[in-house]
């Protein structure tokens, strides 16, 4: 009688946790679980802390604490002309994955950045992700003497974007969701 009520939570917890992860409280309405890997996670929930890596955060201008697409208060966190600024050597080696939850309430003519490691020279050096458009979205990824760049339709305000953007070190793909 009792073992048909074990065997669905040791599926459940199988399922939402893997062999091993860290639990994004940034997120609290339902299980999310980052998986092993993971070389950065920084949930900026109200601060531009790591919870894994070592990668230092800041920003150009000042930031805010605010609400995330549940509504739950301090877990974002909010500017009105800030970009913000990776700093680690691990952080964007290929192969690599870079990923936000992105709100404009705003949408102007752009390019705006909103995240970036690296610098604008002959080629991008780093990664950058920018609103390119008042409706496009822009990533753009080069090791200094090559630049890749990748555009989306898509900008909505006051909409939750889901950004991502992989690359496999030649060759790149973004995805808006």
């Amino acid at each position: 009688g009792k073992l048909k009520y074990v065997f669905p939570v040791l599926l459940l917890a199988v399922l939402n946790c893997g062999s091993s992860g860290v639990y994004d409280e940034a997120l609290t309405s339902y299980a999310r679980v980052v998986r092993s890997g993971l070389v950065e996670w920084h949930p900026l929930n109200g601060n531009l802390t790591a919870r894994t890596g070592s990668a230092v955060v800041s920003a150009t201008a000042a930031f805010t604490s605010g609400a995330n697409r549940a509504g739950e208060t301090g877990k974002a966190v909010c500017t009105t002309s800030a970009e913000f600024l990776f700093a680690s050597a691990a952080l964007g080696t290929a192969p690599f994955t870079i990923s936000a939850w992105v709100k404009l309430n705003t949408l102007t003519t752009g390019p705006n950045s909103i995240i970036q490691k690296g610098r604008q020279q002959t080629g991008y050096l780093g990664f950058l992700v920018s609103q390119s458009g008042s409706t496009s979205w822009s990533m753009s990824y080069g090791d200094g003497s090559n630049t890749r760049n990748t555009t989306s339709t898509g900008v909505t305000a006051g909409v939750w974007h889901y950004l991502a953007f992989s690359s496999g070190g030649s060759t790149g793909t973004f995805y808006i969701g």
